[in-house]
């Protein structure tokens, strides 16, 4: 609920669009909850243990790069 509230509110107010930043640890607790929810129930993911390795390994590696591109951005973003 809280996670809804602040979106509507930057949503309605979108000067303040950099502060949505903040909502991005909520989505990815959620995608994880989700996927191990899945992984739980799925018999699929049981029989193609090599599968859960390659995405396991292909989540480190995206937020890797997506984590030293954000320490750049930031230096690009307010720099005008």
């Amino acid at each position: 609920m809280p996670t809804i509230i602040v979106l509507l509110f930057y949503i309605i107010f979108p000067n303040y669009w950099f502060y949505l930043y903040m909502l991005i640890p909520t989505f990815i607790i959620a995608g994880f909850v989700g996927w191990k929810e899945l992984y739980k129930k799925s018999s699929f993911w049981d029989k193609n243990y090599w599968l859960v390795l390659t995405c396991y390994l292909l989540f480190a590696v995206l937020n890797t790069a997506t984590l030293f591109f954000s320490f750049l951005m930031p230096s690009y973003l307010f720099s005008f």
